[in-house]
């Protein structure tokens, strides 16, 4: 794992007013690190506060308490000037490529314009920078002079990755980059953010609640619920070993391809009122093992279960071991879609480098 912190989250608060006069507490008290080079992920049930976390980190959202420091400067106390410069290292994907493109301005124009503003490129050296971003994630020079309306989801959504490498990020934070694609898509756009991370070094913080994309894609995964991380780790500590309760639920929910085999871990009870949380942890309401402590202490996810493994759960002890899933012994048509098309990309990419 990478040791050099390149993002790291201080105790991030996001609350919201609501229309009854009672606040939405959205986003509880967050901490963590990103690495450079790492693709890190995060992920939980909708509602969870992990889009709003993302737009945080970028400063898309200003925290109501807590900081981000960018390679150890805090953004937060950066003027909008400041800012807005470094918005060329710090981009961001958006989840649905249809809203994210301005449906009045042609490919080239939305290529262009940071092109123009972070790199001061002018004339033919503009127009040249321009196709070799289109090359770059697999469209054509001839799609320079068309309008987003005239593309499909997918190519859309090339276009809208092409725009956040115009600065030449250092990271980019992917909001759901691929949830609104269809499944071969899906693949084949993973496929190109995996490919367009090594070639340029990039640093990426995945959202999604895709789980077969996190596993594909991640390096690390954060888990979260009620606005508050409850499990960290490598991406294979989460899925071959959650010691979180609702990390067990959230992976058993992963339909699984064979007839009768039952993992699928219900969780009872009412969800907490993000608008009047209750004391000690927020999951205990939900939870089987819950003791005395959790009722009158909330935990942090700084419990350590091993080296770069902590969770958010003072009984983790008394969670049974989980059966991760292997959908490679019994494959799902979705899953064996995917494997299909990256397995013939890696071909292709494997050929090309011959």
């Amino acid at each position: 794992m990478p040791a050099k912190s390149i993002l790291t989250a201080k105790k991030l608060e996001k609350h919201f007013p609501s229309s009854d006069g009672t606040t939405v507490h959205a986003v509880n008290g967050v901490s963590f690190d990103v690495y450079e080079g790492e693709t890190l992920a995060i992920v939980g049930e909708s509602g969870c506060g992990k889009s709003t976390l993302g737009r945080m980190l970028l400063r898309l959202h200003e925290p109501s308490a807590g900081d981000v420091l960018y390679k150890g400067e805090s953004l937060l106390a950066l003027k909008s000037k400041e800012m807005r410069s470094l918005r060329k290292e710090l981009q961001m994907i958006f989840q649905d490529p249809f809203a994210s493109l301005n449906p009045r301005m042609t490919v080239y124009k939305t290529l262009s314009e940071p092109l123009k503003l972070h790199q001061s490129l002018h004339g033919k050296a503009l127009e040249q920078a321009v196709f070799d971003l289109l090359e770059l994630v697999g469209l054509s020079t001839f799609h320079a002079n068309s309008y987003p309306q005239e593309f499909s989801g997918g190519q859309r959504q090339r276009i809208a990755i092409a725009r956040a490498l115009a600065t030449k990020p250092t990271l980019i934070v992917g909001d759901e980059p691929v949830s609104a694609l269809d499944v071969s898509v899906q693949a084949q756009v993973i496929n190109l953010m995996n490919e367009l991370k090594a070639k340029f070094g990039l640093t990426m913080i995945l959202i999604s609640h895709d789980l077969s994309v996190i596993e594909h894609m991640a390096d690390r995964v954060i888990v979260m619920y009620l606005g508050q991380i409850v499990e960290i780790g490598t991406t294979e500590q989460v899925f071959n070993r959650p010691k979180h309760p609702y990390t067990q639920a959230l992976l058993s929910s992963i339909p699984h391809p064979v007839p009768g085999f039952k993992q699928l871990k219900t969780l009872e009870g009412e969800l907490p009122n993000p608008k009047n949380l209750p004391q000690g942890c927020y999951f205990r309401s939900r939870c089987k093992f819950t003791g005395i402590r959790c009722e009158q202490e909330h935990p942090r996810c700084d419990i350590e279960i091993n080296a770069d493994h902590h969770v958010a759960c003072f009984q983790y002890q008394q969670v049974p071991e989980f059966i991760p899933v292997k959908l490679e012994e019994h494959e799902s048509h979705d899953y064996q879609l995917r494997q299909k098309i990256y397995r013939q990309f890696s071909e292709a990419k494997l050929a090309a480098e011959l």
